[in-house]
């Protein structure tokens, strides 16, 4: 519920609220005092306090010879997939030109 309360405080008070503050509020007076704190620090360019979020985007890093035998083994599985399952026919072959560059392109 403090979720939506500050999803509808946001738009008055010009910033965003900690939903851990508005569930701390007990009376309707407790929020009017946070919207107000919220209002000051606005006017006197106090800025937000900001939790910092751990950046977790790092690549994974594997040794080479790791890295080199899970290629070798995604290749031959997607290999073994399309042609085991996926059975692809062509057609039209006899069109492609033979004799000039050409852009061939398969519809799905």
């Amino acid at each position: 519920m403090s979720m939506e309360l500050g999803v509808a405080l946001e738009p008055h008070a010009g910033r965003s609220f900690d939903s851990s503050d508005l569930a701390r509020c007990e009376t309707v007076g407790d929020v009017e005092r946070l919207a107000a704190e919220a209002a000051h620090k606005l006017v006197h360019g106090e800025p937000d306090v900001v939790a910092e979020i751990p950046n977790d985007d790092a690549p994974i890093l594997l040794p080479p010879v790791v890295a080199d035998a899970a290629k070798r083994l995604i290749g031959k599985a997607q290999t073994g997939f399309y042609e085991r399952l996926m059975q692809p026919t062509v057609y039209g072959r006899a069109y492609i030109p033979h004799n000039r560059n050409t852009i061939v392109c398969s519809n799905h």
